[in-house]
């Protein structure tokens, strides 16, 4: 009877699996590093570390008179050319002209192409030339691309940068919209996971229910010579999550 009453009891208990637990480390979804190619003096950086900004928002500005006298000279000097390939081409087509009416020698109308496609070579380098003056302005500034945070500030207002053999780091930023919890996995669990699928990381004692981003391709060898998958696990952006980064935690796998 006791043997009966048993398997009856076992029968009414619902069969439950339980989820293996991985470390996991809270972290920022990338860090951007913020410069410019350009050299120049630092005239202001809007934004301080922790400070957090809105995409588009000004970040640093150079000194721009530089740039913009470049801008200028480039402008005036353009307009020249462009006069003197108009004279040029005036003369070419009256070479053609008096060429076709066996007025003009050959020769003469070989240095006439000669001489506009020299003016028009020079104008091609010039609208070059303007066209980059334009991008060194606008690389004066930089802008942020997302929305983020400011995490570290690596040089000052008033310091000159030469960035000639090394860029010259400036901010270090990381975007707020999403953070990433990571952890290293079997190869027995990646097969069964994919991109996309929900799972629950535990941070600082709480639940939060993310989505899979990506699992790595390539395996990372452990210390104990293991094969190790990494696993990002993305979470949607919580103020309580800002003060735990870098924090570690588990990510729960059924």
């Amino acid at each position: 009877m006791t043997r009966i009453v048993r398997i009856l009891l076992l029968g009414l208990i619902p069969l439950t699996s339980a989820a293996t637990e991985y470390p996991a480390t809270l972290g920022w979804h990338h860090i951007l590093t913020i410069s410019t190619p350009l050299s120049g003096k630092i005239r202001q950086i809007k934004v301080a570390p922790g400070e957090t900004f809105k995409q588009g928002a000004l970040l640093v500005s150079l000194d721009r008179r530089p740039y913009q006298a470049a801008l200028k000279r480039s402008q005036s000097e353009l307009q020249r050319l462009e006069a003197s390939l108009k004279d040029a081409e005036r003369e070419l087509n009256r070479a053609k002209a008096l060429f076709e009416r066996t007025v003009l020698s050959t020769t003469d109308l070989q240095a006439a192409e000669l001489a506009f496609n020299t003016q028009q070579a020079e104008y091609d380098l010039a609208q070059a030339k303007l066209t980059q003056a334009e991008i060194d302005l606008e690389y004066s500034q930089m802008r942020a691309p997302f929305s983020g945070i400011v995490l570290e500030q690596l040089a000052q207002p008033g310091e000159v940068i030469v960035n000639q053999c090394q860029i010259t780091p400036i901010l270090r930023i990381a975007p707020i919209q999403t953070l990433v919890v990571r952890a290293q996995i079997s190869m027995s669990q990646r097969s069964r996971l994919k991109p996309g699928e929900s799972l629950v990381a535990v941070i600082h004692n709480k639940r939060y229910e993310g989505k899979i981003e990506k699992i790595a391709v390539l395996p990372q060898i452990t210390p104990g010579g293991s094969n190790k998958y990494q696993l990002d696990v993305e979470l949607p952006f919580s103020d309580a999550l800002l003060p735990l980064m870098g924090n570690k935690g588990t990510i729960e796998i059924p």
